[in-house]
């Protein structure tokens, strides 16, 4: 099992410094994959990426088809329609487009959905192509 360390700050929360793509290397760090006894299927732990889900035994990552269209209406207002950032976020408080706890995107995490790569993580599996 490989194991990433970030970098730990006072009380040992985890700390980020730099630009953009340390915050979404960060991000893909976050699922870690732990190996099962022969026969059965490895267990996934940790936030799943947004647009993702964990299935119920927790072996792969699959698509979440409300947080995916919400990713696609972001796409859309930055490279479609070449909204600003900031203004697609108030486009989403507008419409009331909430995160996976209830709140506001912030502009971090449009941020994060515009710089991701679009393939699915490796913890998908094979099958999760569209």
């Amino acid at each position: 099992m490989t194991r990433h360390v970030v970098g730990r700050g006072r009380g040992g929360a985890a700390k980020i410094s730099g630009d953009v793509r340390s915050v979404i290397q960060y991000c893909h760090l976050v699922m870690m994959r732990v190996p099962a006894p022969k026969g059965s299927k490895d267990i996934l732990y940790g936030q799943p990426p947004y647009g993702w889900r964990l299935t119920k035994d927790r072996s792969k990552l699959v698509r979440e088809p409300d947080e995916q269209r919400v990713i696609a209406m972001v796409r859309h207002m930055y490279f479609i329609r070449r909204l600003p950032m900031r203004q697609i976020v108030s486009e989403l408080q507008e419409m009331g487009v909430v995160n996976r706890r209830g709140h506001a995107f912030p502009l971090s995490r449009v941020c994060e959905i515009l710089h991701s790569e679009r393939k699915p993580p490796a913890e998908a599996g094979a099958g999760s192509r569209r």
